[in-house]
């Protein structure tokens, strides 16, 4: 695919739209377009759905602004990918090209205005009210930081960061218009600053940093910053339900990384570059969607999830016990991200698949259906966007054909990619309580609350693991299957399970499935061989 392109005059500003791969043919094929600047003051390149730049790309947005430049005309790239926005970081780019997402610009005043829970956030608070004390609601991370990090300037560099991002100030409240719990952008921030203790002291309140939230009316996130004879680190927590691990780990902290990495540099305030975001007006957009286009989506996703019954779409229990939540994590071998190179089917797809092929024959049903989690980001500004919760997409498969392992995972991501289109009509299926019920499957990359190292400024941080003995579940689902893929190209399997259903020898076994599954997969493996 090339690239495609429209154009459009908006007062004294030319929006080029851009759909594809940035590359040497799709810059010929630009260049050769005739395009008119009479009467444009302002370029503004949409990289919204551009998927790819290449060197060649590069150095053609390089060309045109100097064209731009004589003309007086100023160019600005808009809302790029993060595979994009990567490629600009890494080669510098950034550094002469302005880059922008829409909806960005520090708040300034505070919106008062009360929002309705989106279906994913109530579905969260239902949940948790069923146990009320539960710090599992909560997004959390401890890192070990590098002892050369300068602490105050991380505290200055962390403040300016969470008053670009309205989630930060999002409270619950009960409306009393409604009577119904509701939420406001409005709440206090407060200052972090840096707490200086002994180790002792440090390690004694270790098992304390993690807490329930008082869920109305008090701030929804945490941020504290140590300082010891020995170490130094940061802790970052915030309620599952205004914000997700994903988000807490990877993107707050990516932004951490580069404006930390702009004041070491001597950059003043306002040469830093930022991201800023708002959550409220995503929800105002999502509000805003014709209730046919939702109508259609929730038609979807009951053909999905028509036929589901937990006695035939989870494992057979083994056990009957207390009520209870443990998880078992287990390496998986044979495997290294060097196998999708080349594949018409991602690595989500794939290990997907196998949970799924896995559960075909623990089951011994032909048809699967079982529940994908993803935070359903699809553009550069949504990737940015702190407040998107994970959702969870039922998807089914029936073992009833004829086909290779590779078609069976090229045929699962059709689905994927057609479930992302009906993502905004989920809030059918938190009322149905698949969720709830049937298994759910997630791909988790990098370091995310569990292991791992993160970059900050060049040097190297640590996630540490926090106390678990005193925690208290508010999971309701069965049986999470929860895939880890790490920097080094390792995989690991974690099965999080219910202990009244299932004993260790069930997950064991499972996971032992799914080992075998993986061993066996080739180009010409029939899915039928793997499941029988």
């Amino acid at each position: 695919m090339g690239i495609e392109f429209k154009k459009e005059m908006i007062d004294d500003r030319l929006l080029i739209k851009l759909s594809g791969k940035l590359d040497t043919a799709s810059m010929m094929s630009m260049d050769q377009s005739s395009v008119s600047y009479e009467g444009v003051r302002k370029v503004i390149f949409d990289f919204a759905d551009v998927s790819y730049i290449s060197s060649f790309g590069l150095r053609g947005l390089l060309s045109t602004r100097k064209t731009l430049d004589k003309q007086g005309i100023s160019l600005v790239v808009m809302d790029p990918s993060q595979a994009v926005l990567d490629v600009f970081e890494v080669t510098g780019f950034n550094n002469f090209i302005n880059v922008e997402f829409s909806g960005s610009g520090e708040i300034t005043e505070l919106d008062h205005r009360i929002y309705p829970l989106r279906p994913v956030q109530r579905w969260m608070m239902d949940t948790h009210f069923h146990s009320a004390k539960s710090v599992m609601m909560n997004a959390m991370s401890l890192v070990r930081l590098d002892p050369s990090i300068d602490m105050d300037m991380l505290a200055c560099a962390l403040n300016d960061l969470v008053k670009e991002h309205d989630i930060f100030r999002c409270r619950f409240l009960f409306d009393q218009q409604t009577d119904d719990i509701s939420q406001r952008f409005d709440g206090e921030l407060g200052v972090i600053t840096v707490e200086e203790m002994s180790q002792a002291e440090f390690d004694s309140m270790r098992g304390e940093l993690r807490a329930p939230y008082q869920l109305v009316g008090d701030q929804l996130w945490r941020a504290r910053l140590f300082k010891t004879e020995q170490n130094k680190y940061i802790y970052m927590d915030c309620y599952h339900a205004i914000m997700d691990g994903v988000a807490m780990v990877l993107v707050l902290w990516r932004e951490l990384d580069r404006r930390l990495k702009d004041m070491l540099k001597g950059k003043k305030k306002e040469e830093i570059k930022s991201h800023p975001s708002s959550y409220a007006e995503y929800i105002r957009e999502e509000m805003s969607i014709p209730k046919d286009v939702i109508t259609e989506g929730e038609e979807y996703w009951m053909r999905i999830y028509d036929g589901f019954d937990a006695k035939k779409h989870i494992p057979p229990s083994d056990i009957e016990g207390k009520i209870g939540d443990e998880e078992l994590e287990f390496p998986l071998t044979g495997i290294s991200k060097d196998y999708f190179k080349g594949k018409h089917f991602s690595e989500h797809a794939f290990f997907l698949g196998v949970s799924m092929l896995a559960m075909a024959k623990v089951t011994g049903q032909k048809k699967v259906i079982m529940s994908w989690v993803h935070n359903g980001r699809t553009t550069g500004k949504e990737m940015r966007l702190m407040g998107i919760m994970l959702e969870q997409f039922p998807v089914s498969f029936v073992f009833d054909q004829k086909i290779t392992a590779d078609e069976f995972f090229s045929q699962l991501e059709m689905q994927i990619k057609e479930g992302m289109k009906h993502r905004k009509s989920l809030g059918k299926v938190y009322e149905v309580g698949l969720e709830a019920e049937g298994a759910c499957f997630i791909l988790q990359k990098g370091a995310i609350g569990r292991r791992g190292v993160l970059s900050l400024a060049d040097t190297e941080s640590v996630i540490e693991p926090l106390p678990v003995n005193e925690e208290v579940s508010a999971a309701e689902s069965p049986m999470d299957i929860e895939l880890n893929c790490y920097e080094d190209g390792t995989y690991s399997l974690v099965l999080d399970y219910n202990t009244a259903l299932y004993t260790e020898n069930a997950m064991s076994d499972y996971a032992k499935i799914m080992q075998e599954i993986i061993d066996k997969i080739a180009a010409e493996t029939e899915v039928a061989d793997l499941i029988s």
